[in-house]
């Protein structure tokens, strides 16, 4: 008996009794598998394709390709050698409820939600899974203000710009007075709303936005008591 691979076998030797990926290789008359319809995926085969495009998708965003690559390790470990296609709404509400019991806020669990469901999306448009199998993680619905131990914390605000008063602007703009003035100054602390100086290095004291715009009037009267 011989095989499309060109090995002889013995007469009477039944290839059927063989596992089925070493019939294939044996060259039984069965395609290498390239779809679903083949043999089953598993998870881990399918983050590792997912890892693939993200790489490239995320080449200029660092932080979304390490959340994404991270939420690929945690499916691994989850469910990595379990086919994808009975990947179902309880397993992902399984991993999500350890994203609660860490104390991650229920707005991330919602997105990451959202990113696990992206990965079987994508797993279908390779023909890896049944299109079914990501339908089913769409019932999975979000976690609701209120109604869940995920804690809501408050948004972080952007930082408002501030913006020095006109006569610092003033002081800015004229090049008498800036020449005068600028060797006290090392920048603006704006945790406080004042300005340091030099001083706060050790040596006199600070100075406030008062003291700013008396030394700017003060160097502008003694420029006019010159002329």
């Amino acid at each position: 008996m011989c095989q499309a691979s060109g090995l002889a076998l013995p007469d009477g030797f039944d290839v059927d009794s063989l596992d089925g990926q070493v019939a294939i290789l044996l060259g039984a008359g069965a395609a290498l598998p390239t779809h679903l319809a083949d043999v089953p995926i598993t998870v881990r085969q399918v983050t590792a394709g997912y890892r693939n495009v993200i790489k490239m998708r995320y080449a200029n965003s660092s932080a979304d390709l390490d959340r994404n690559l991270r939420l690929c390790d945690q499916l691994d470990r989850q469910a990595g050698d379990l086919d994808a296609d009975p990947y179902g709404p309880l397993k992902l509400q399984e991993l999500r409820d350890g994203w609660v019991q860490d104390r991650k806020d229920r707005r991330y669990c919602n997105r990451l939600t959202n990113a696990v469901r992206r990965i079987f999306k994508w797993a279908v448009s390779q023909e890896l899974i049944e299109e079914s199998t990501w339908r089913r993680l769409l019932a999975v619905e979000p976690l609701r203000a209120g109604q869940t131990d995920a804690p809501d914390n408050e948004p972080v605000q952007p930082v408002e710009r501030l913006r020095p008063p006109p006569g610092v602007i003033d002081h800015q703009l004229d090049p008498g007075v800036r020449t005068a003035c600028d060797h006290r100054f090392a920048g603006r602390d704006r945790r406080r709303d004042r300005f340091l100086t030099e001083d706060d290095a050790g040596i006199g004291e600070p100075c406030g936005i008062s003291d700013v715009l008396g030394m700017v009037q003060g160097r502008r009267r003694d420029a006019h008591e010159v002329e």
